[in-house]
């Protein structure tokens, strides 16, 4: 299920969502075009320029119909990027709240560097309903910042974020930080443990096939979510999130590879993984 805000126009591509398998629910704002995005790629760098429109009017009176909140009671996980800490905080914190109070797993990206830096007081108000928290190094730092603790290493701004007060007590909060092609960092805590904090090397990729870099993290969260959905390990949820961000580094766009994207068994390489115990 997916939340956002647009024009009648956008609802010409429901039907190829539909059999994509996706359940999309819009807020159409009659008055407001659907927002826009200009991408320019050079090499594998990119820079892009976005127009919210109706994007940025959604409202949490939409989330709270009957036929949509129907939908968030009969769903068990949820997942929310920050960019929407910048639209309707209200709606997140919906969220969050019924994910809390029904022990149901929520998640959150930190999506940019400015949301932790601008956005600082609406992201400390839902962190502490998140189960799991995504950011790259540039947000993780960033954060880390905003909360007075410069010059800290990644792991160091994993476990500090890991160890932020926590709701729902009955499940840990895991913390997870990209770093390109350095080792992806996994800080976990417990009620009641050390931080856990593990790093996962990440497969080097030939810079031939490098298409697009564009949403490589959009595409590692997704990945990780399908195996927390599936109630994977979350070794075997990093390990997804890598193969499919890697799958998209060399898709220019946002691609529709297969209709069922499976891990081909040439994936399943045991790599090492570095495991430290740190004090809460």
């Amino acid at each position: 299920m997916s939340l956002g805000g647009s024009s009648p126009s956008l609802h010409a591509s429901s039907l190829l969502t539909r059999l994509q398998g996706l359940h999309v629910e819009y807020r159409v704002d009659p008055k407001i075009p659907t927002g826009k995005c200009g991408v320019i790629i050079t090499d594998h760098h990119r820079t892009m320029c976005t127009h919210l429109a109706a994007a940025n009017e959604y409202k949490v009176d939409h989330l709270k119909e009957a036929r949509i909140w129907s939908l968030v009671e009969s769903t068990s996980v949820f997942y929310v990027g920050g960019y929407h800490l910048t639209v309707c905080v209200p709606a997140a914190m919906a969220l969050a709240e019924h994910a809390a109070a029904t022990n149901k797993i929520f998640m959150l990206s930190l999506s940019a560097g400015f949301i932790p830096q601008f956005f600082k007081d609406q992201l400390a108000q839902i962190i502490p309903y998140c189960d799991y928290i995504f950011g790259n190094e540039n947000e993780a730092k960033t954060w880390a910042e905003s909360q007075g603790h410069a010059d800290i290493t990644m792991q160091e701004c994993a476990k500090l974020m890991a160890q932020t007060p926590k709701v729902n007590q009955k499940r840990p909060r895991v913390v997870i930080v990209t770093q390109g092609t350095e080792p992806t960092i996994l800080a976990v805590a417990e009620e009641g443990k050390d931080v856990e904090i593990k790093e996962y090397p990440v497969l080097a990729i030939d810079p031939e096939k490098i298409c697009d870099t564009n949403g490589a993290g959009d595409a590692f969260a997704g990945g990780f979510c399908a195996g927390v959905v599936q109630s994977q390990p979350l070794d075997e949820c990093i390990r997804m999130g890598q193969w499919l961000a890697r799958l998209s580094l060399q898709e220019l766009g946002p691609s529709y590879v297969h209709p069922v994207l499976k891990l081909p068994s040439s994936t399943h390489t045991v790599l090492p993984v570095s495991i430290s115990l740190l004090d809460a």
